[in-house]
């Protein structure tokens, strides 16, 4: 006996349910692969810029250099050993 119209369309919604629960989890898996990637990414240029700047004095002044005029955050800052910096205004 041949499946009638309602039970092929509950049959397909099924398959589609378990087919986007599938594609959402992988989905969430590359996510999450790419986020490691780039962190490790950071890590290394991270890493190679430190040897760089133990090395060449004029390389580490550049660098703290960029990195005290860009870092605004008191955390980040602190991290350098950099004063907090000026409070934000407000609005």
């Amino acid at each position: 006996m041949r499946p009638s119209n309602e039970q092929r369309i509950e049959a397909l919604r099924s398959r589609r349910a378990q087919i986007d629960a599938e594609l959402a989890r992988l989905q969430a898996k590359a996510r999450v692969l790419a986020r490691k990637e780039d962190t490790r990414r950071k890590i290394l240029i991270g890493a190679i810029m430190m040897q760089e700047m133990a090395s060449r004095p004029d390389f580490d002044r550049y660098v703290r250099s960029l990195l005290f005029d860009r870092l605004e955050k008191p955390r980040d800052r602190a991290l350098f050993g950099f004063s907090p910096g000026p409070e934000p205004t407000q609005p």
